[in-house]
This record gives C-alpha cells, sequence and structure tokens, in this order.
C-alpha cells in the first residue's frame, strides 16, 4: 500500500502546484472559435523576473521554455541554444528571432566585430549573413522578413534612420539613408518601410495626435498626414492600410485607406467583442503592446485591462470575433512585453505587419 501513498501525495502536489499557479495565471474562452494562430505572452517586471505562457487548445501553457529579452519582446533560451549548435558563440548578443515559414531568423549583435550578424536556420543547414555597420554607435530597432528579404532598421550616431534589405536568395544588400533633419523630426520616430509602394512611413505622435510622415528613398519626396479619425494601432492590409482603435467596453474600429493613404469611408466598421461591453472594463492606462497583426483574413490584437488582457482574433468579412480570450493578470508586478503568434500545426509566426 505504500505505492498508493505515494501516488496520492504526488497528486496532491501536483493539484496544489496548479492551483497555486492558477493564482497568478488564469485563462477563459469568451468566444469560442477555431482559427489557425494562437497567442503567447511574454511577461517581465523591473527587478528582471520573467513569465512567458502560451494559449493551447483554450488553455494556458505551464512548462514553457525561459525566455530572454531582446528588441521585440523576447527569444526563448531553446532558440539560442540551436543558434550556438547551428553558427558557435561568436555572434555577440541575441537582438530579434523570429520562427517564420521561411525559417528561424537570428539577428546578432556582433559583438566585437563592426558588423550585424544574420543568421537563418532552416532544416538544410543555417546560412550566415554579415551586415557592415556605418560605425559602432549604430543601433538596431527592428529586423523583420517577408520571405524573400529580411529588413533591418537602423539608427547611426549620425542621426539617420537607415532601411538596408537583405536579399535572401542572393545575400544582396541594399541600404538607405535618410537624416532626421531631412524628415524634419527631432528625435527618431518608429518606423516601417513599406516595399509594396517603396516608402519609408514614420509614426509620431504630435500635439495630441498621431501623424503619420511618408518618405521616398528614390525620389526624396516627403509628405505628413494628419489621421482624421483617433487610432491607437497602425495596419498593414492587402490593399493598404487600415487604423485600428479599442474602446472602453471592447469595441473595436477600423478606419481603411488605400496605398495612397486616401480613406475608403465605405469600409469603416466597428466590432464588439462581447455582448456585454462592461466585463472588458477597465482598461490599462498604459497599453504596452499595440501591435495588431493580420494572418489569413484574422486580425489579432490585444487590449490589457488593468486586471486582465483580452486577445481577440476579428474575421473582418463577417464582422464578428473569430475568438476571444481573458488573460487574468499576475498579481505580481508583472506587465506585458510581447504577445506572439504561434500557428498551431507549425509553431511558426505570421510575417509581420508593417506596424
Amino acid at each position: 500500500m505504500k505505492w498508493k501513498r505515494t501516488l496520492a501525495v504526488c497528486l496532491a502536489a501536483a493539484v496544489a502546484a496548479e492551483l497555486a499557479w492558477q493564482q497568478f495565471f488564469h485563462c477563459k474562452v469568451l468566444v469560442p472559435g477555431q482559427t489557425a494562430y494562437e497567442p503567447g505572452f511574454f511577461y517581465c517586471s523591473a527587478s528582471g523576473k520573467r513569465e512567458f505562457r502560451r494559449i493551447q487548445g483554450g488553455k494556458l501553457t505551464e512548462g514553457e521554455s525561459e525566455y530572454q529579452s531582446g528588441l521585440r519582446g523576447g527569444y526563448p533560451e531553446v532558440a539560442e541554444e540551436r543558434l550556438k549548435k547551428g553558427a558557435g558563440e561568436d555572434w555577440g548578443r541575441l537582438l530579434v528571432y523570429h520562427a517564420y515559414p521561411v525559417g528561424e531568423l537570428y539577428a546578432c549583435s556582433g559583438g566585437e566585430k563592426p558588423v550585424w550578424l544574420i543568421f537563418l536556420q532552416t532544416e538544410q543547414g543555417i546560412r550566415e549573413f554579415q551586415v557592415e555597420k556605418s560605425d559602432r554607435l549604430e543601433t538596431m530597432t527592428d529586423c523583420t522578413s517577408d520571405g524573400q528579404f529580411v529588413y533591418l532598421h537602423l539608427l547611426t550616431s549620425r542621426k539617420e534612420m537607415v532601411l538596408l534589405r537583405l536579399e535572401l536568395e542572393t545575400g544582396r544588400q541594399t541600404r538607405d539613408t535618410v537624416t532626421l533633419e531631412q524628415l524634419g523630426l527631432r528625435e527618431p520616430a518608429e518606423f516601417r518601410f513599406d516595399p509594396r509602394t517603396g516608402k519609408l512611413i514614420c509614426w509620431f505622435y504630435s500635439e495630441g495626435a498621431w501623424e503619420l510622415l511618408f518618405y521616398s528613398f528614390a525620389s526624396g519626396e516627403k509628405q505628413i498626414m494628419h489621421l482624421n479619425q483617433p487610432a491607437d494601432q497602425l495596419l498593414a492590409w492587402e490593399d493598404g492600410y487600415a487604423t485600428v482603435l479599442s474602446k472602453y467596453g471592447g469595441r473595436v474600429f477600423f478606419y481603411f485607406y488605400d496605398k495612397k493613404w486616401r480613406p475608403i469611408p465605405e469600409k469603416e466598421m466597428w466590432v464588439d467583442l462581447v455582448e456585454n461591453g462592461a466585463m472588458l472594463t477597465p482598461l490599462s492606462r498604459i497599453q504596452q503592446d499595440e501591435e495588431v497583426t493580420v494572418a489569413e483574413g484574422i486580425v489579432y490584437g490585444c487590449i490589457e485591462g488593468e486586471e486582465a488582457l483580452w486577445y481577440y482574433g476579428i474575421d473582418l468579412e463577417a464582422r464578428k470575433p473569430a475568438v476571444l480570450w481573458e488573460v487574468q493578470k499576475s498579481r505580481g508586478k508583472l506587465e506585458l512585453r510581447d504577445h506572439i503568434l504561434f500557428h498551431k500545426e507549425t509553431g511558426c509566426e505570421p510575417y509581420p505587419t508593417l506596424f
């Protein structure tokens, strides 16, 4: 009978651990649905404590690998270990990691070398690309890929914004540069490059409202646009763009524009995430992560509240939520740093939107 007592003790300990863990994180499905992607959440505190949890089958995972801080939220330690096995350890600091359909993308500081090191790991092995730095004080703000190119967003010590395009097939590099003075900006703004139009898009806050600045590397033309509608997120859409605004009560507004940023009023819409919007209040005063992503026709985004966060998938064609999860916040002083989408079958992220 000793084995029965041992089994009972083990089961009791497991239940106690599960209950203790649920005191810190709890997931609830508010709108059930079947989507190709499910989110993961990266939390951190001022003291350096980290937590990472994924939603799988409507439940939060408990035993995820540890995450380290990076430029875009973080990266799993197991991914860093795979990089070490394939490329050694002489690459400096890992800044950006993405698991894309084309492979695992790593952007590294280069250590003492005056280069950025980009690695692409696939089933065939690992490829290394070296991108020469303009100076040792050059910084990277982001690194993304659309499967054909890798786009590095860089800032130099000479107050220049740089867009470097790295073609994955050939390794060919193109570096386009514009100064803050040319753009009329005092400080660097959040910026993305739209390969569809060949323009740099800067997203910045001015005099109580969000504004957009467009710059063409080819012609040097600059244009500033004042948004007529309030927005807290930008999204690159199939035929243009959309601005997104999340309101109290869980109502999400969408305002559409073509590729020349001309409004398309007939496409404007709003979607209520739940019938009783009062359950999605109050919202947090500071939204830590305002990124929205479109994948396979569904717009995914996150709304932070004071006691919980709500992660949604909205089907814009049907004008209704495809899925909605509620994740209770930790009782500790953990704040959401980033959220990441994972494909249910492959585990890969979708290619990122421009904003």
